[in-house]
């Protein structure tokens, strides 16, 4: 019943309704097509904020700690590129693209559509100073006063620039999303990407002016510990000469190396010289064996005596040292030194008779052929 009723009330009021649709569908058309069109560009930057490798070694492995951080460089990253100082270079780049190009992106606004080249020359000029240098318009010169209200009227001023651009991170990922809309799809595809590149570049140098400061300030501390370490060394030693003070560890040590070093030099001379002897022997052996027969003998024995005591003194010397110089092995390292020198002097003295009864023998040969002649 109430259903029919409805319908009823409906059929009755249907033109109505339907001339209310239609007005407001032509109204909306009309509306919207004098909007101008708005076309929007995207540039994404990599920032590498979001890399497990780079906090392995964090001290707090609490994971709420290490998000706070993430989102508060992801924070500071977003304000860099939000500076003035960026923004401003974007604004001095789009104003030189038009005023220099013979298709702008925007055309000049009435007040400035008649400027003479002269001035346009000039503008340009003052705009890619402060481009070089990255300095702001002075609102206090009047000249350049006139610059900044050229860019107000093409819109390309900070805060102009600033309406219709977007910064933000791209959900929990690792990119920078960087949005410009505009009713031009070349201009806002210029200024995401110079803004993009001018981020980029700030970023780079100024990371790599503070790396550069914090490798001078360690280089600086480093030597300056370094000297401080030096002045005290000096003067420690100093001190140690003024009043007789010994460092009894390090000289133990040190004369301890110079013992070790001055036995092997004498063992090295004592294995020299009966090496010499016996090459001597052999020597004197090839001029007459018969009459030498007895005294090689005495020597090839006084010989293996000499090499057999020889090893048994490296062998005590060795035990000797090791022991830390235990004063119970000095005796019997003394003793095998006297006997080395005694059988040393032994052999050296028989061939010292070798050598002479050969000369006798020799000259005695020489006075009998000179008397027969």
């Amino acid at each position: 019943m109430e259903l029919s009723s409805f319908l009823k009330l409906l059929g009755k009021y249907k033109y109505v309704i339907l001339i209310i649709v239609l007005a407001t569908v032509i109204a909306s058309y009309f509306l919207v097509k004098n909007l101008p069109d708005e076309y929007v560009s995207h540039t994404q930057i990599a920032t590498g904020i979001v890399d497990a490798s780079t906090h392995l070694l964090d001290k707090d492995n609490n994971p709420n700690a290490q998000s706070d951080q993430i989102n508060r460089e992801f924070s500071n990253l977003m304000e860099i590129i939000k500076l003035k100082k960026l923004i401003d270079q974007v604004s001095y780049q789009l104003i030189i693209h038009d005023l220099s190009n013979a298709d702008p992106f925007r055309k000049l606004n009435h007040d400035f559509k008649n400027l003479s080249p002269a001035a346009v020359q000039h503008a340009l000029v003052v705009y890619k100073a402060k481009l070089v240098s990255g300095e702001p318009l002075s609102l206090y010169n009047r000249d350049e006063n006139g610059l900044n209200e050229l860019l107000i009227s093409m819109h390309y001023d900070e805060r102009s620039l600033r309406k219709t651009l977007d910064i933000a991170r791209v959900e929990e990922s690792d990119f920078i999303a960087v949005s410009f809309t505009s009713e031009n799809p070349q201009l806002s595809a210029f200024v995401v990407n110079t803004l993009a590149k001018e981020f980029i570049d700030y970023y780079t140098v100024n990371i790599k002016k503070n790396e550069s400061n914090a490798v001078d300030f360690l280089s600086n501390l480093l030597d300056e510990k370094r000297n401080a370490l030096n002045q005290k060394k000096d003067e420690l030693q100093q001190y140690k000469i003024k009043n007789g003070i010994l460092n009894l560890e390090d000289q133990s040590k040190s004369i301890f190396a110079q013992i070790l070093a001055y036995t092997d030099k004498k063992l090295e001379n004592q294995r020299n010289l009966a090496a010499n002897e016996g090459a001597l022997q052999n020597v004197f052996s090839k001029f007459d064996p018969k009459s030498r027969k007895y005294i090689e003998a005495s020597v090839n024995q006084n010989n293996a005596s000499i090499a057999s005591t020889n090893q048994q003194l490296v062998t005590m010397n060795d035990e000797y040292v090791h022991s830390g110089f235990n004063p119970k092995l000095k005796p019997a390292l003394d003793s095998l030194e006297n006997e080395l020198v005694a059988q040393l002097h032994t052999t050296s003295g028989k061939m010292h008779l070798c050598s002479r009864h050969n000369s006798l023998k020799y000259h005695e040969t020489w006075q009998s052929t000179a008397k027969n002649q």
